[in-house]
């Protein structure tokens, strides 16, 4: 059991790589009162993508695969969380430009 338990908390420690930007693209959204999205990150990151690499990656992986399932799911949620963060800025530049726009007039 020691044997599998350090080899598989190194691949469940590089989850911790991707945890903390998660977190705080979450707070983002939260602070801009955009609870949906938030939600939609959280949900993504603590169930519904974690439940599909679980259940899919052990029987391609094996044991690995269940190690794997966290940080697995951690990256494909940053990849969601930085096209919505990428989004929102976006946003804010062309909000801020028309506000910009009418103070001038």
């Amino acid at each position: 059991i020691r044997l599998l338990a350090q080899s598989g908390f190194g691949l469940f420690a590089a989850a911790f790589l991707f945890n903390g930007v998660n977190i705080l693209i979450t707070a983002y959204f939260t602070a801009l009162g955009n609870a949906g999205i938030s939600a939609a990150i959280a949900v993504l990151r603590g169930f519904v993508l974690i439940n599909i690499f679980v259940v899919s990656l052990p029987r391609v992986m094996g044991d690995a695969g269940i190690w794997l399932s966290y940080p697995l799911a951690e990256i494909v949620t940053l990849f969601f969380a930085l096209a919505w963060l990428r989004q929102s800025f976006r946003s804010l530049e062309a909000n801020s430009a028309t506000a910009y726009e009418s103070m001038r007039a």
